[in-house]
């Protein structure tokens, strides 16, 4: 579940200050905006600073120090992923609304080549908000942290991926890596036991604390 952040708390968790563009006054999940009114392509400074903010379940900063950050295009048959499932009810209904939220922008590619944004809005209160919209998050070339619905869509249908690179993550992945073909399609999602192989919640990366939600 993602939990909006107050703006004052996001800039204390990252140094990144977004409120002062459109007077928004929390940090939300892209489903939550209620209206869009404006789009941002996200500038590496930006992406780096999020990314380095992020820690784990026991305090570490994966991403502080690692070597490169790249946004590019992948072959996603080619990931090793850690989550043993994904829904079929969530990649049909990303599948049935890819590009609901940016209707009427002058914005070409699907989600599955969509930049790294910034978007502006309204939450269902009307509150000014910001959301973040991140591609998938592979660390170290192949490993799939966050985006997995995504990721499986576009291997699917053969599809190249527009995705994040983090390159020399020093900090080992949080469970257990396999191919496309130990991921199972489930209607509910499993047991939180069920969900990972061998994990270490320890090494868990928090991307919803710094407003990531994939």
């Amino acid at each position: 579940m993602f939990n909006s952040l107050v703006i004052e708390k996001f800039t204390e968790r990252t140094g990144l200050c977004v409120g002062g563009l459109i007077g928004a006054r929390q940090v939300v999940s892209l489903r939550d905006l209620a209206e869009v009114s404006d789009l941002m392509v996200m500038n590496k400074k930006y992406l780096e600073a999020l990314l380095c903010s992020v820690r784990t379940s026991s305090g570490l900063a994966p991403y502080r120090g690692c070597r490169t950050v790249s946004v590019t295009q992948i072959d996603p048959s080619t990931l090793l992923i850690g989550q043993t499932f994904v829904e079929r009810g969530k990649y049909t209904a990303m599948m049935e609304s890819i590009g609901n939220k940016f209707t009427g922008f002058c914005f070409q590619g699907s989600l599955l080549q969509r930049p790294p944004l910034l978007v502006f809005g309204k939450d269902e209160e009307g509150t000014p908000s910001v959301a973040h919209y991140l591609p998938p998050i592979i660390e170290n070339g192949r490993n799939l942290l966050d985006g997995v619905h995504r990721s499986y869509i576009a291997q699917a249908v053969s599809a190249p991926l527009t995705a994040i690179i983090v390159s020399g993550v020093d900090t080992p992945f949080p469970c257990e890596l396999h191919e496309w073909d130990k991921v199972a399609v489930v209607e509910e999602k499993p047991a939180v036991e069920d969900r990972f192989q061998n994990l270490d919640p320890g090494l868990f990366r928090q991307l919803k604390d710094i407003g990531i939600d994939g």
